[in-house]
């Protein structure tokens, strides 16, 4: 496809080199606007549907409208409305979305961005870029100082392939939909309360006992009286997993169980734990473990093995707080967001050996394992 068939083209290299949030599937989007019949009945009208479709914010319209300004011509005649819109048709025409992607970043990858230069007053003459090498030569040759505007400088073009793009974010090892669901199988159902549900078998009896209905039976309902401790490390080196440790917590206190507590410390827990995760409001751990005597305790800590530390002292005071631990309740879990292969000859890994306390990944199954440890059915 020739290279001066792709309408606006030159508005969308001036939008990307301005770190513009602009991508092919945008611009796609304009030609298929355009070839249908949008924007083309005067020059403002076109800038209005470039605007409508690519700005998300007053400032991006202006940045927008300044561009449009500085690229098509003061005005547009009927012709010329006609004649872009037949261009964006002959794009278009290739089908699918998929083939017209395709088109459009092989006419980015012939034409790359160039540097932006001032235009002249009414509408600009065509240009004819020389050859790469041809236009290196001129570039030396003409080097020396001459009375000529100074240039913008040159930016770096950027990427303009789809697969270049990079996620900082990622995915979860383990979704909140496979934490709510694991959560509903830590139960401990017991009947508290007030009495409000029919007992039909003890109904029954009284019946077959008196020969006469003389009240129904009830009998308090069902409720989990499940507990939870939550244990949390929010050492530097816990940084990178926050994401997952602050989902594992939200979802803990949305799973509907009778209680659920967090406390937090700093690498190794101790005598103090901390109500706050800036480790504020202080409290002494006897007395914040008291209330969760026979409860699930579950402890999320890298304990070393993030940075690959093997710290004698830490894992011996980690070690005696966990055996003091399992004085208070024997369902203690501990879930380590760094892969197994790298708790061998780490702290976590000497933790591992000197006490009974299991240690999974935070994924699935690991998930799965810790919560059966609180239900008193794990390993």
């Amino acid at each position: 496809m020739p290279k001066e068939k792709a309408p606006l083209l030159e508005v969308f290299y001036d939008l990307r080199e301005r770190q513009f949030p602009l991508g092919v599937g945008e611009y796609v989007l304009a030609l298929r606007a355009l070839a249908k019949g949008f924007g083309g009945g005067s020059r403002e009208e076109l800038t209005f549907m470039c605007q409508t479709l690519w700005a998300k914010s007053l400032e991006e319209q202006a940045q927008l409208r300044e561009v449009l300004e500085a690229r098509l011509p003061p005005r547009l005649t009927a012709e010329e409305l006609r004649a872009l819109m037949d261009e964006a048709g002959q794009v278009a025409a290739a089908g699918d979305d998929g083939k017209l992607k395709n088109i459009v970043e092989q006419l980015m990858r012939e034409r790359p961005p160039r540097a932006r230069v001032p235009e002249p007053a009414g509408r600009p003459a065509p240009r004819v870029e020389p050859p790469a090498r041809a236009r290196r030569v001129v570039v030396q040759t003409l080097a020396a100082p001459r009375p000529a505007p100074a240039a913008a400088p040159r930016r770096a073009p950027p990427p303009t392939r789809a697969d270049t793009t990079f996620d900082f974010v990622g995915d979860l090892p383990i979704t909140r939909r496979q934490m709510k669901q694991g959560w509903r199988y830590y139960r401990r159902m017991r009947r508290v309360g007030v009495p409000s549900e029919l007992d039909v078998q003890a109904t029954v009896e009284q019946i077959h006992r008196h020969g006469v209905l003389l009240a129904p039976v009830l009998v308090p309902r069902r409720r989990n009286l499940a507990r939870l401790l939550i244990l949390c490390d929010v050492s530097p080196s816990m940084t990178p997993f926050r994401r997952v440790t602050e989902a594992l917590l939200d979802s803990a206190g949305h799973s509907g169980l009778g209680g659920v507590s967090a406390l937090f410390f700093n690498n190794v827990p101790g005598r103090v734990l901390f109500r706050d995760p800036r480790l504020a409001s202080p409290v002494k751990a006897h007395e914040a473990l008291r209330p969760f005597r026979r409860a699930g305790v579950l402890v999320i800590s890298d304990g070393g093995a993030a940075r690959g530390n093997a710290d004698a002292e830490r894992a011996r005071r980690t070690a005696e707080f966990l055996r003091s631990l399992r004085l208070v309740t024997r369902s203690v879990a501990w879930l380590n967001p760094t892969p197994a292969e790298r708790w061998g000859r780490t702290s976590a890994g000497a933790v591992r050996e000197l006490t009974a306390v299991p240690m999974m990944t935070v994924d699935h199954a690991g998930f799965v394992d810790a919560v059966e440890v609180l239900r008193g059915r794990g390993r």
